[in-house]
């Protein structure tokens, strides 16, 4: 896989009717399954990244989207008793950690 095959698949995830992001914001479903690609979609695309300062912009506004709307979720499940929101917090320290250490640290 190269880094625009990589730009693809994160957007896809992130933008699709059925990806994640969708699935979380739209219907306030946490799919496990969904979650895993996306976070190893966005570790190779952080791995092809690599030194690179630079990085697609719409995969940038994917990656943000992703973090505001874990932690968003995080805050509402756990308002509401919603049955995921242990998933979500722990999805939430991921993505962030994920994040921080490995693309916005360039």
């Amino acid at each position: 896989m190269d880094i625009k095959d990589a730009e693809s698949s994160v957007i896809r995830e992130c933008l699709d009717e059925e990806g994640f992001l969708v699935l979380l914001h739209s219907r306030a479903t946490f799919d496990e399954e969904k979650y895993r690609s996306l976070i190893g979609k966005v570790a190779i695309y952080a791995d092809l990244l690599g030194d690179d300062q630079y990085m697609n912009r719409a995969v940038a506004s994917c990656l943000f989207e992703l973090m505001t709307a874990i932690h968003t979720a995080a805050s509402v499940f756990s308002r509401i008793d919603h049955p995921n929101t242990p998933q979500v917090i722990e999805a939430f320290k991921e993505v962030t950690a994920l994040l921080h250490l490995k693309i916005f640290a360039v």
